[in-house]
């Protein structure tokens, strides 16, 4: 479905560089196409029509607004996934490590709307192409650590798992700095009290 949509995008973005008023010509030979540009050439002429630099400029600007909002119209039609991950919740890590409900609470804020199953999508996740990014950053969140299905790591991969949780929180690397921006920082006291659970948990504690 993406990759139809998006050769119907190419096709747009193309046509935007024709002017209304005919097939553009140059010296009777009509424009020709090099890989994904249109190529011309100035004098433009048109049947019967001959338009200067400045009035080519002038449509063309025109043509590409109009071009960009159907653009934009139609790729709200290539929705991202939200299909939920069959798991189950006696694999998640809160109910295997059993947490204060302190860290529950700043787990479930600041982690699982990238690192779980639990994801709660903003309202901008059904904007494209932000809901493409959105979707994006989810997939490999999860696919590098899914808090949801914890119980399918082995010990090893826990440890090390939550000894790099640690890490990136500690270097600032977690939470991204765009989603802390729109959903909210956290407190030293709260990024703290974060930063010594995983760092305990990595232990063995």
């Amino acid at each position: 479905m993406k990759n139809h949509v998006l050769i119907i995008i190419l096709f747009c973005i193309k046509s935007l560089l024709v002017a209304q008023g005919g097939e553009p010509i140059y010296n009777g030979v009509k424009l020709e196409t090099d890989g994904d540009w249109i190529m011309f050439h100035e004098p433009l002429s048109f049947p019967g029509n001959r338009i200067t630099g400045e009035q080519l400029k002038n449509i063309l600007i025109s043509e590409r607004t109009i071009g960009l909002v159907v653009l934009l119209v139609v790729i709200q039609f290539v929705r991202i996934d939200k299909t939920v991950p069959e798991y189950s919740s006696d694999e998640d890590i809160i109910n295997i490590m059993q947490p204060s409900d302190e860290v529950v609470a700043l787990l479930k804020s600041s982690c699982y709307d990238c690192h779980s199953n639990e994801v709660e999508y903003p309202w901008y996740s059904n904007v494209a192409p932000i809901s493409w990014v959105v979707e994006h950053h989810i997939d490999e969140a999860r696919e590098h650590l899914n808090f949801s299905t914890w119980g399918r790591y082995d010990t090893k991969q826990q440890l090390h798992k939550l000894e790099e949780s640690f890490e990136e929180m500690e270097e600032g690397e977690m939470p991204l700095t765009g989603y802390a921006k729109i959903h909210g920082t956290l407190s030293e006291a709260d990024r703290e009290l974060l930063e010594d659970w995983f760092l305990e948990a990595s232990k063995g504690n």
